[in-house]
C-alpha cells in the first residue's frame, strides 16, 4: 500500500491533531494560570482537600486529552500531508515528549506528595517548574499554528486551482 493511499485513509489525523492541540493548550493555560496560583491562597488543610478533589478532574480534562494529542502527533510523522514539513511535526512532538518527561520526573512526584502532605517548598517547586512546561507548550502551539497555516493555505490554493 503506498503512502498516498495511507495518507488519504488517515486524513482525519491532522485535523484531529490540530483541534486537540488547541484544546490542550487552552486547558493547560487554565491549569497553569488559574488553578495552580489559586493553591497558594488557601490554607494547607484546604489545599490538600482541594488538590485531592481537583486531581481526577485534571486527569480527565487535561492528561487524557494530552496523551491522545501526543499519539496523534506521533502518528502524523507517518501519515502527514506531504506539504507539512516533517521537521514541524518533530518539533511539536519533541515539545510534547519533553513535557511528559518533566511531568514524570518532577510534576507527578510533587503532585503525589502534595495529595497527602502539604509542603510550601514542594508547592513552589511544582509551580516554578510548571513554567518550563508552559514555555514548551507555547513553542508547540506556535509550531502547530504554522502547520495549520500551511495546511489551510495550500488546501485553499489547491481547491481554487
Amino acid at each position: 500500500m503506498d503512502s498516498i493511499r495511507i495518507t488519504k485513509r488517515l486524513g482525519w489525523v491532522p485535523l484531529n491533531f490540530y483541534m486537540n492541540a488547541l484544546y490542550c493548550f487552552g486547558a493547560s493555560l487554565m491549569d497553569s494560570f488559574v488553578i495552580y496560583p489559586g493553591w497558594r491562597s488557601v490554607s494547607p488543610a484546604a489545599f490538600m482537600l482541594l488538590h485531592q478533589k481537583q486531581s481526577p478532574w485534571i486527569i480527565n480534562t487535561l492528561v487524557i486529552p494530552l496523551f491522545i494529542t501526543t499519539l496523534l502527533n506521533a502518528l502524523l510523522i507517518f501519515v502527514r500531508p506531504i506539504f507539512i514539513p516533517k521537521k514541524l511535526i518533530i518539533i511539536s512532538l519533541a515539545c510534547m515528549l519533553s513535557n511528559w518527561i518533566i511531568s514524570a520526573l518532577i510534576q507527578i512526584p510533587a503532585h503525589q506528595f502534595l495529595l497527602w502532605h502539604y509542603n510550601s517548598e514542594v508547592l513552589d517547586r511544582l509551580l516554578w517548574t510548571n513554567y518550563i512546561r508552559v514555555m514548551l507548550q507555547v513553542i508547540q502551539i506556535i509550531t502547530v499554528y504554522r502547520m495549520m497555516h500551511i495546511h489551510y493555505f495550500l488546501t485553499r490554493v489547491n481547491c481554487k486551482g
